[in-house]
């Protein structure tokens, strides 16, 4: 079998809510040198899926998942941090996902420097790393950019035409989930 069928494997063990069998699978697959199994363990610890929280054990695979070249394993970190409040910490981790083109990372990075957390406010630099973010169509990158347009309207008809962009943004997000809710397009 190859890896991709057995991440499968794991996979359908994990939507089924078969954690311990999923855990055996997936611990299999990181001697393979797996992405998806190290963040699926990472997330089984974080989440306590299988027993107590453990976020030591949590980081530790998804700092591993990033030694093995997993991009995607910087926005779990990241927000990982964040729940701990170790902003600073997820700030850079936010950062090192985003330079390597992670599109969540450049639109919790945008907001986090936009709010000055986890380091100084940059608003340049944060609305560029939404811009980015956004452009690669980041929903909550969108949703960012348009509060902030809401926010200096300065008509009613500025206001409405935020509104409505909102609501428009609101479906194709519902949509986005619908169709793959681990898109990078709503991380």
């Amino acid at each position: 079998m190859t890896i991709q069928d057995d991440e499968q494997i794991a996979s359908k063990a994990l939507d089924s809510g078969n954690f311990e069998d999923a855990v055996q699978l997936l611990n299999l697959l990181t001697e393979r040198n797996s992405h998806y199994a190290m963040l699926g363990l990472g997330w089984i610890y974080e989440t306590g899926a299988v027993g107590d929280i453990d976020k030591a054990a949590a980081q530790l695979y998804y700092e591993r998942a990033i030694a093995a070249g997993s991009v995607s394993a910087y926005f779990e970190l990241g927000r990982l941090f964040v729940s701990q409040g170790e902003e600073t910490h997820a700030r850079q981790t936010f950062e090192a996902g985003a330079e390597r083109g992670d599109i969540p990372c450049s639109a919790r990075l945008g907001r986090m420097m936009i709010e000055g957390r986890g380091g100084p406010a940059d608003i340049d630099a944060g609305l560029a790393w939404l811009e980015r973010a956004a452009a690669q169509g980041h929903i909550y990158a969108q949703r960012t950019l348009i509060t902030i347009e809401e926010r200096n309207a300065q008509t009613g008809f500025e206001k409405l035409s935020a509104k409505r962009k909102i609501l428009s943004l609101v479906k194709r997000g519902t949509e986005e989930m619908l169709k793959d809710p681990h898109s990078d397009k709503i991380r």
